[in-house]
């Protein structure tokens, strides 16, 4: 994950005041910036919303308003992007223990979680 830069601090802060909440991208370049940023540009929010939200740090709705990932979900795409060789995967899938691996491919057998890599 790329480190938040000052704009990206700003916005989060903004949407963590109401996580449940979505925002429009004009709302967001006004309260979460100081009155100066807005004035001066008032698409400056566009490309650092685009930014968090390919980093899977906030989400999108049908309308293209924003909110903070709930950290339930942040912990799920973590938990997806975890890659493992061939062979580590069907050691795993072969041994009697559960590991995190097994309870993402819950709805599979163990004979098949060493297929899917």
């Amino acid at each position: 994950m790329i480190p938040l830069g000052y704009e990206g601090q700003l916005i989060v802060t903004f949407l963590k005041t109401a996580p449940m909440a979505f925002f429009s991208e004009r709302e967001i370049a006004r309260k979460a910036g100081q009155k100066g940023m807005f004035r001066a540009n008032p698409d400056w929010a566009k490309p650092v919303l685009f930014r968090l939200v390919n980093e899977d740090i906030l989400q999108t709705d049908a309308f293209g308003h924003y909110r903070i990932t709930p950290e339930h979900e942040q912990a799920k795409a973590k938990q997806r992007s975890i890659s493992l060789a061939p062979s580590v995967a069907r050691a795993l899938a072969s041994s009697d223990k559960v590991f995190d691996l097994t309870d993402i491919f819950a709805d599979l057998p163990k004979d098949n979680i060493a297929e899917l890599y």
